[in-house]
């Protein structure tokens, strides 16, 4: 499990030099991959993979808020929560709902220059340009279901 938090470590020191785009695809196979090895783990084995799965599911919420697809941010932290609980980890479930309730509270659209700009919780903010569609920008994907 060391290396999967290393790796996400990693993916929240990119995400402020490259942005989330660039990081999209790779947490998506990173939590794929997680999810494969799910198949087969009993046990604390298997509620330590679900946290870290539902911590990349976390992830990939925040990068998809922050290109702006607040579908495929609100796809990705339902996952999130279904993961938590499954984890049976009150902290993570309680984390998750209230990334929740920011995530769709937290953003909101205002005109600048004759592009929407989203402005997150944080104050950070992400020019789209007028007409172009984060989602596809961002490469939406739905999380495999982990079972």
């Amino acid at each position: 499990m060391d290396y999967f938090h290393q790796q996400l470590d990693g993916h929240h020191h990119a995400d402020v030099m490259l942005g989330p785009r660039h990081l999209i695809p790779t947490v998506i196979v990173q939590y794929e991959f997680i999810v494969r090895l799910l198949e087969r783990a009993s046990g604390g084995a298997r509620r330590r993979l679900l946290q870290v799965a539902a911590a990349y599911c976390g992830l990939a919420t925040w990068l998809y808020q922050d290109t702006g697809d607040l579908g495929q941010a609100t796809v990705w932290a339902n996952q999130t929560l279904e993961l938590a609980h499954r984890a049976d980890d009150a902290q993570l479930v309680s984390h998750a709902l209230t990334n929740k309730a920011m995530g769709r509270d937290g953003r909101r659209r205002r005109a600048f220059d004759g592009r929407a700009v989203l402005v997150g919780p944080s104050g950070r903010s992400a020019a789209v340009p007028e007409g172009a569609s984060a989602s596809h920008a961002a490469g939406g994907t739905r999380p495999r279901d982990a079972r």
